[in-house]
This record gives structure tokens, sequence and C-alpha cells, in this order.
């Protein structure tokens, strides 16, 4: 018997019992009344026969009325009860079991995109905004890398929710100018954006703007405390006292270097209730993933510009 089988033999159960319930209280309440009249007239002068033949009656209808009740409560599936317990645990473990695993693979799928780790950022002019291109090219990989995370949110946060927006903040990220010379670039950007974060053009900066207000001053005030203590942090987002919204942060670590952080990861959801006890492990599983990565940009990015200096050489080589 499954378990829906089981739900519905138990609410036939509880059906037969709710209407014998009624029609056996209201037996009862008019056998009382009778016995209690009857009673009262055992002595009558005239009719004590017929009262006590009434009492004699009523008082083996009421035994096999009790009798009645006595056996309901002996055939009353208690079992049953057990049994859904048991089954509903089952089903509570094969779906923590089948979220772990799922975890499992989309935490293997994403050690597979550190391999595409590329770094094609164009050759810059002195009419180019290298900023711009750098960011381009940073958030390109890094949604590369996070492809698969960011399509499985509403399975790690365990929520039927589908609108997300997840960002990175990092503090370094290697890029170069027009000169083909190192430069140092960093911000706050975002991967998934349902809740269109991006509209005002200036989130990129958030964790440096000093005249922020609201909602977004939360989300600055959890990122630096995630970044500055080094942890993972869940925040409420309020709206005029009124909670919208959590932001997790998982703060992405420097592996090479202990107590030292690279930056946070993200993500906006609607309020959630709870939020899984395991997602802080799982989180700092994707964010140690996304430390590599950021170690092996950097190296691309260097590839990209010794790239650059091998072509200007071969075309100097040409000109000569």
């Amino acid at each position: 018997m499954n378990y829906k089988e089981t739900l519905e033999k138990f609410g036939k159960w509880i059906e037969v019992i709710q209407k014998s319930i009624l029609v056996l209280a209201g037996i009862e309440a008019l056998i009382v009344i009778i016995i209690g009249v009857a009673s009262s007239n055992l002595y009558h002068k005239l009719y004590s026969k017929i009262w006590f033949g009434i009492l004699i009656i009523l008082g083996l209808l009421y035994l096999i009325l009790t009798i009645i009740k006595i056996a309901y409560n002996r055939a009353f599936p208690s079992s049953l009860i057990d049994e859904l317990k048991a089954k509903k645990e089952l089903e509570i473990a094969k779906d923590a079991i089948s979220r772990k695993d799922a975890i499992n693979s989309y935490i293997s799928n994403t050690i597979l995109d550190l391999s595409k780790c590329k770094c094609i950022t164009p050759k810059p002019t002195e009419n180019t905004d290298w900023k711009i291109d750098s960011d381009e090219d940073f958030i390109s990989g890094i949604r590369s890398l996070t492809t698969t995370l960011n399509s499985v949110l509403n399975v790690l946060l365990n929520t039927s929710t589908v609108k997300f927006s997840t960002g990175i903040y990092v503090d370094y990220f290697r890029a170069f100018n027009h000169e083909n010379l190192p430069q140092k670039n960093k911000g706050t950007f975002l991967i998934r954006d349902n809740f269109e974060l991006n509209k005002s053009g200036t989130f990129r900066n958030i964790m440096e703007n000093t005249g922020i207000s609201d909602i977004g001053l939360d989300i600055q005030n959890a990122l630096k405390i995630s970044y500055n203590n080094g942890q993972y942090h869940v925040q409420e987002l309020k709206n005029n006292d009124d909670v919208k919204a959590n932001i997790i942060c998982a703060n992405i670590q420097n592996l090479k270097i202990i107590d030292n952080q690279k930056g946070v990861f993200f993500i906006l959801t609607k309020s959630l209730e709870p939020i899984p006890e395991d997602i802080e492990s799982v989180l700092k599983m994707f964010t140690n993933l996304i430390s590599h990565w950021l170690d092996q940009y950097e190296h691309e990015v260097l590839r990209r510009q010794l790239d650059i200096w091998g072509e200007e050489m071969k075309e100097k080589e040409e000109e000569n």
C-alpha cells in the first residue's frame, strides 16, 4: 500500500467515525433521558413493572451501544498513523538523498566548467575603455562557470520560487590597459538578474557608494559583513519595515592565504522560510570553485597580454 492509498483508507475511516459518532451521541442522549425517567418511576403504584421493563431494555441497549463503541475503538487503525509517519519520514529521507545526489552532480559539472576559463579581451586601443572590456570579459567568464549553479537555485534552496538575482563582489582581478600594462579591476557584478537590480546602472560600485539607502544599503551592509568577517551571512531586506526578500552571502576565500578573502557570492530571493540548513556548506563548495577560477583567470589574462605583446612584436617585425 503506497502513501496515497494509506491516506485514502484513513480518510474513509474518519468519515465513518464522524457519522457514527453523531448517530450514537443522539441515541445515547435519548436513552440516558429515558433511563432517568424510568428510574424515577420504579416505585410507581400502577406502572412500576412497565417502567422496570423499560429500564431493563434501555440498560441492555445502552450496554450494546457501549460494546459497539469499544469495538470501534479497538478497530481504529492506529497502525495507520504509525504507517503514515514512517512513509512520510521515508519520503523525506528519499528527497534528501536525491537532493544531495543532485548537488554532487551540479558540483561535478561546475568542476568541468573550470577548464573553460579563458580571457578573450580584445586588444585595447587609445579610443577604448579598458575597464569596460575587462568587465565584459570577466562577467562572461563567471557566467559560464556558474551556469549550473544559477539554473538549480530552486533545488539548492529547496523552494518553488524561480525568481532570483545572483552576483559576485570581487576585490581584485587582473586587467590591462591600452598600453597592455597590468591594471587592477574590482566591482560587484550581477550574473543573474530576475529582480532587475542593474537597471539603475550603479550596482557595479555599490560597495564604494556612500549615498545609497533602503534595500541598496541593506545589500551593501550584507556584502560587507560577509567579506570583512569572511563568513556566510543571511540578511532580510526590508522596505518600510516589511520583509521583501533575503540576501544569502557566501564569502569567497583565498585558498592560498589563510584568513584572506577574494570576495562574496550572493543570492537575492523572495523571503524563504526556512532556508535549508546545509546551504552554507553547499555554497562553500561552489565558492571554493569560484576561488580556483579567479586564480585561473589571472593566468589567462596574463596569457592574453603575452599574446597581444607577441602580435605587436610580429607587426613591428613585418613593418621593418
